[in-house]
C-alpha cells in the first residue's frame, strides 16, 4: 500500500506538471522485498520503491539545446540586419543609391549649362540631400554598434548568473545523489537553466557521476562541478575591423 501511494502520488505530479517547461515525466521503479521465513514458510513482504527514475532522453536534450543556441543567434542576426536594411531603404525611394543618383545627375545637367541658376540650386539641393542621407546613416549604424554592444554585455552578464546558479545546484544535487535521494525537480530545473543558457551562447554539457553536469563554452569550461569561470566580451582586430570575442575573464584569448 505504500508503495502504490507513493506510485500515485508520482503520477499526481507527472498531470499537475505536463504542461511545465523543462518537466520530465518520472516513473517508479518497484522492486519486491526479502520473504520472510516463518513456520516453514516463506511470506512475501510486498513490494518497495526502489527508486523514482526520471525519464530522459539525454541526446535529444542536447540537440534541443544546440538548436536553440542557434535559432537564438540566427534571430538575433535578424535583428540586425533588419535595422540595417531600413538604414539603407534601398527597397524604397528614399535609398542612398536614390540619392546619388539624383545628384549626379543634377551634375550632368549642370555641365551643360553652368550658368543656369535653376540647375545650380538642384544640384545644391541634390547634395544637401545626399550629404544629409549619409549623416543619417552614419548616426543609425553608429548607434546599431552601441545597442550590440550593450546587448552583448547584458547577455555575458546573464551567462554568469546562470553559470553560477548552475553550480549551485550541482552541489545540492550531488548533495542529495549521495544520501540515496532522487533530486528529479532539481535535475529539472537545472535542465531548464542549461537550455535557456544555450539561447544565450552555443554550450555543450558533459555528464558526470552523482548527476553532477560540467558545462562548456567554446574551449572555457563555464561550468566544472561546483566551479564556474566568469566570462567577459572583449573586441578583436580583424583586418582593421573590430568583432565581439567571449574568453575568460582576466584573459585575452577571445
Amino acid at each position: 500500500l505504500r508503495a502504490a501511494q507513493t506510485a500515485l502520488d508520482v503520477i499526481g505530479n507527472n498531470i499537475a506538471n505536463a504542461a511545465t517547461e523543462g518537466f520530465h515525466r518520472q516513473e517508479v521503479d518497484l522492486r519486491p522485498q526479502n520473504e520472510v521465513y516463518t513456520g516453514g514458510i516463506l511470506i512475501g513482504q510486498g513490494v518497495e520503491v526502489a527508486r523514482i527514475r526520471r525519464q530522459v532522453d539525454h541526446l535529444l536534450d542536447e540537440e534541443i539545446i544546440r538548436q536553440q543556441s542557434t535559432i537564438s543567434q540566427i534571430s538575433r542576426e535578424l535583428g540586425a540586419l533588419q535595422t540595417m536594411e531600413s538604414t539603407f531603404a534601398e527597397l524604397t525611394t528614399s535609398a542612398l543609391s536614390s540619392a546619388m543618383d539624383n545628384f549626379f545627375n543634377a551634375l550632368h545637367d549642370l555641365s551643360s549649362q553652368p550658368s543656369d541658376t535653376s540647375l545650380q540650386s538642384m544640384a545644391v539641393a541634390g547634395a544637401e540631400s545626399l550629404t544629409f542621407q549619409l549623416r543619417n546613416m552614419s548616426s543609425n549604424l553608429t548607434a546599431l554598434d552601441e545597442r550590440v554592444y550593450a546587448e552583448a554585455l547584458e547577455t555575458v552578464e546573464e551567462i554568469n548568473l546562470i553559470a553560477d546558479q548552475i553550480a549551485a545546484m550541482n552541489r545540492e544535487i550531488h548533495a542529495l545523489t549521495i544520501r540515496g535521494n532522487d533530486p528529479n525537480n532539481l535535475l529539472d530545473r537545472r535542465a531548464g537553466l542549461i537550455t535557456r543558457l544555450g539561447e544565450l551562447v552555443g554550450v555543450k554539457t558533459h555528464n558526470k557521476d552523482f548527476n553532477v553536469v560540467d558545462v562548456t563554452v567554446g574551449d572555457t569550461s563555464l561550468v566544472l562541478g561546483s566551479h564556474v569561470t566568469e566570462l567577459e566580451i572583449g573586441l578583436i582586430e580583424n583586418s582593421g575591423n573590430y568583432n565581439l570575442g567571449l574568453a575568460a575573464a582576466g584573459t585575452d584569448q577571445y
